[in-house]
């Protein structure tokens, strides 16, 4: 499966990028290993959120929506809903070796 891989995120071919600014939506998405703007532009998430505005940090204005989700996430959400999961694994390892 071809994604884009943004930091700790996996965002799968098909997955749809927003952002807004002043009224403004801009729409992108993940189209084989990169991230394509609705004019056809190949954006990183950081020039995504900062076309029309600049500073803008990406995770707190891009919103993702993965392949089948009918609903949007906010991309810091996202990452740290990963991050949760990454810590949960790790406790449970910790448990795990504990019991051997």
């Amino acid at each position: 499966m071809r994604s884009f891989q943004w930091k700790n995120i996996f965002l799968p071919d098909g997955t749809s990028l927003r952002t807004s600014h002043c009224g403004n939506v801009e729409f992108a998405k993940v189209v084989g290993d990169r991230i394509v703007s609705d004019d056809g532009t190949s954006l990183t998430p950081s020039l995504f959120a900062n076309r029309y505005a600049k500073g803008r940090n990406e995770w707190r204005f891009v919103w993702l929506r993965f392949p089948g989700d009918d609903y949007r996430m906010r991309a810091a959400d996202c990452r740290a809903r990963f991050e949760n999961l990454q810590l949960q694994r790790s406790n449970n390892d910790a448990e795990m070796s504990k019991v051997v």
